[in-house]
């Protein structure tokens, strides 16, 4: 599951870097493999269903059109995910969050990451700044979710970042 964050704070550059990263990432599904992509800002909107169908086209395009605005419901991005990702029948379930990190709307989303794991699903965070707030921040919804999190300040470092934490 992919989630990930179209809010003001990561307008520009960040959010250029989620976006590649993301459709790179539903570029590689293989046959079989369950997919959904939810983005978030103050509202939280499922751009793909978990679903295994293997057209992935239009939400690349979807991805493509994200354009970073508002406030952060971070709460209600993982609330958004885990409902999804609970109907997943894969042995393994992650969602890959792409964010800052920063809750600038949101009751308390480091609950909401502890929720996932109890699903059971890993919640692995890419960092999209370098800001102490936003690295800690992100650390902690990882820690919470089970999982871990990695620097993800520009495109190029995408690679190195999601095979740290996907393998």
């Amino acid at each position: 599951m992919l989630l990930v964050d179209a809010s003001g704070s990561v307008a520009g550059d960040e959010l250029a870097a989620a976006v590649l990263t993301a459709s790179a990432l539903v570029q590689r599904m293989r046959p079989g493999d369950e997919l959904g992509v939810v983005a978030f800002w103050s509202t939280a909107v499922v751009l793909r269903p978990l679903s295994a169908d293997p057209r992935i086209d239009v939400v690349v395009d979807r991805l493509c059109d994200l354009r970073g605005g508002g406030t952060t419901d971070l709460e209600l991005a993982l609330r958004t995910a885990a409902a999804q990702i609970a109907r997943s029948r894969a042995a393994d379930r992650q969602v890959l969050l792409l964010s800052d990190g920063v809750a600038t709307e949101s009751p308390d989303p480091v609950s909401a990451a502890a929720a996932l794991a109890r699903i059971p699903a890993r919640l692995q965070v890419l960092a999209l700044s370098a800001e102490e707030e936003a690295m800690t921040s992100c650390a902690a919804l990882a820690a919470a979710g089970g999982g871990r999190v990695a620097a993800l300040h520009r495109p190029s470092q995408a690679p190195a970042a999601v095979r740290e934490l996907l393998g």
